[in-house]
């Protein structure tokens, strides 16, 4: 697992979006426990939850934060989460399977999900690929449309989601929603609020006899 990328002046303006989204999202989650797992965030950046217990988690370092784990491999109780962010986390998991299994096991029910990550399909790579002939980012991301794809068989249900437009260089907002509709596959990064289903009880068939009619 690599250690990720320091973000440049660019990263900066799509922290502050993704963190306004975020600031949309929070206050609508309750319980008693949140946990992020981030590289970028500090606690701070979760203050506009109602969820007291708030933590940061990073699987490289424990620069904003005290606790480290793995995104796939959650060092958490079973049921003890009632809220799970993963930012930025996709590019350095082998099995989104396994990554939403494990998500399912820490979360209570009806808990929520939240990913913020990079659109491999952005418009920001193919400039830096085909227009500066840098290389691609070798680390394995997850498109928009395979996330959804993934959520068919697992835990989850998509309650809502962000798309975040940014060019490669400044420009007016009115080009930026003008690719957003006719080009949507070049957001640059994406957002994505689930909803842990629960599980439906059926009640077992009761056998019953038919009664004959009592004789008088």
């Amino acid at each position: 697992m690599n250690k990720p990328d320091t973000f440049d002046e660019f990263d900066k303006d799509l922290l502050a979006a993704e963190k306004h989204q975020l600031a949309k999202w929070l206050p609508d989650i309750f319980g008693y426990c949140l946990v992020a797992l981030s590289e970028q965030w500090c606690a701070q950046d979760l203050q506009s939850s109602k969820i007291r217990a708030r933590f940061v988690a990073s699987a490289h370092c424990a620069t904003h934060s005290h606790l480290m784990t793995q995104p796939d491999a959650l060092a958490f109780a079973d049921n003890s989460l009632d809220c799970l962010i993963y930012h930025h986390q996709l590019g350095y998991i082998n099995d989104l399977k396994q990554l939403l299994t494990e998500a399912d096991r820490v979360l209570i029910s009806h808990g929520q999900l939240i990913f913020i990550d990079v659109n491999p399909q952005r418009l920001r790579g193919w400039w830096q690929r085909y227009i500066k002939g840098k290389q691609p980012d070798p680390k394995q991301r997850y498109s928009r449309s395979t996330l959804i794809a993934s959520l068919a068989d697992s835990a989850f249900m998509l309650e809502e989601s962000q798309l975040f437009y940014k060019l490669p260089w400044r420009t007016w907002s009115i080009i930026e929603a003008g690719i957003a509709k006719l080009w949507p596959k070049t957001a640059v990064a994406y957002a994505f609020r689930l909803r842990k289903k629960s599980p439906c009880f059926i009640p077992p068939a009761i056998p019953y006899q038919t009664l004959a009619p009592a004789k008088v």
